[in-house]
């Protein structure tokens, strides 16, 4: 099946995981232009579509802050990480907010990217 989705992609930018703990997974993809989509059930269409990213290296889907819901967080060759936290109203339309940090050259050293 083909996804609807442009845009240069490292290997390090696909990544399957749970964003919206409904116990199924989801397909995230990031780009070097900074465009995360993910991708819900058999839709070739992005689910939901987050901007502004950074040229995105790294993709994980964990439960990094130890709390009942999964992190989804993306890592940027700029040296920041971004927390998404995605959501979906009584109506099943998501949305995501986005928080970013800056991370210091020799952490970003470490991340698999």
């Amino acid at each position: 099946q083909r996804f609807e989705f442009s845009g240069n992609v490292r290997t390090s930018s696909v990544e399957f995981g749970d964003v919206d703990n409904d116990n199924d997974m989801e397909l995230l993809v990031g780009n070097v232009d900074g465009v995360l989509s993910i991708f819900k059930g058999a839709n070739s269409k992005p689910w939901l579509t987050v901007t502004g990213l950074g040229s995105i290296v790294c993709i994980s889907v964990s439960n990094v802050l130890q709390k009942t819901s999964m992190d989804t967080i993306v890592a940027n060759v700029e040296g920041h990480l971004h927390h998404i936290s995605v959501t979906t109203n009584e109506n099943g339309v998501p949305s995501a907010t986005v928080s970013a940090t800056s991370i210091p050259y020799n952490v970003m050293c470490l991340l698999p990217c």
